[in-house]
């Protein structure tokens, strides 16, 4: 790991030429592989380097650096969409949450409309809950347990 000390001493010219070209090339080849704007940030770390007036402005800068070249590089791949098919117990769990929340909305008197104006949500987003046609998220859940005066629990019980 370089140090401040480090750095200093390699600005000043006191490390062997051999030892400066060797970290260079390593440097050189790792920033090759970086992306544009990693680049440019870097040259900008590079400049202040001139600028450093103290041993913290130098770790500062040494720190930046080491967070950009030390980046884990990351293989990009095609994107496969999942399947459309739901797994049986997602369309299970869909269909109970559907039923308890219609029969809580039903039980509290409450229209769709009135049910989503209370948690915040839109009356077609209540729809297609009560229809089974979309997955409530925890949030979605706890909104919809709130305006029917109940715990998540009653409605997810998985919670």
């Amino acid at each position: 790991m370089m140090t401040a000390d480090g750095l200093r001493t390699i600005r000043n010219g006191d490390v062997g030429e051999a030892a400066i070209t060797m970290a260079i090339g390593i440097v050189i080849e790792r920033i090759s592989q970086l992306s544009a704007e990693d680049k440019q940030d870097l040259f900008e770390l590079v400049k202040g380097l001139e600028s450093a007036e103290c041993d913290e402005d130098i770790e500062a800068i040494r720190s930046g650096m080491l967070e950009i070249l030390d980046q884990d590089q990351y293989e990009i791949r095609q994107f496969e969409p999942p399947s459309d098919e739901i797994p049986p117990g997602m369309v299970k769990w869909n269909q109970f949450v559907a039923d308890k929340v219609r029969a809580l909305r039903e039980a509290a008197n409450k229209t769709q409309t009135e049910l989503a104006r209370d948690a915040g949500l839109t009356q077609s987003h209540i729809s297609r809950i009560e229809n089974a046609e979309l997955s409530p998220s925890h949030h979605t859940v706890e909104k919809l347990a709130a305006a029917l005066g109940v715990q998540p629990g009653e409605i997810d019980p998985t919670r």
